[in-house]
Parts: C-alpha cells; sequence; structure tokens
C-alpha cells in the first residue's frame, strides 16, 4: 500500500493518506513514515495547516 500510494501521488505521502488506505491506526502510519523516511531519505513539507507530508524521490 504504501508503495503504491507513494507512486500515484509523485513520491508524495501524508499519514491520512495512508490511515485511510491501509486501514491501520494514526500512530502506526506515522511510525511507519518515519521510519520509511529515516531509510529513504525524505523530504518534509508542512503546509499551513502544520501538516505534514513525506516526499520520497
Amino acid at each position: 500500500m504504501f508503495l503504491e500510494l507513494i507512486e500515484n501521488n509523485s513520491g508524495k505521502i501524508t499519514v491520512l493518506q495512508l490511515v485511510r488506505n491501509a486501514q491501520i491506526p494514526t500512530q502506526s502510519a506515522k511510525e511507519h513514515l518515519d521510519e520509511k523516511a529515516k531509510e529513504l531519505s525524505a523530504d518534509f513539507e508542512v503546509n499551513e495547516d502544520g501538516n505534514v507530508s513525506y516526499r520520497f524521490s
């Protein structure tokens, strides 16, 4: 699910997208994305509402 989401969104994903699509708890989604971000050297973007997007290249 993770790979499919980043492929379909040009490498960009949010915790909420992963929660909705993988049907997992928010904390689990955040931990998974944080782990993958470290592993794959992702960048982060924060919008005006404070929501974080992970950008994988």
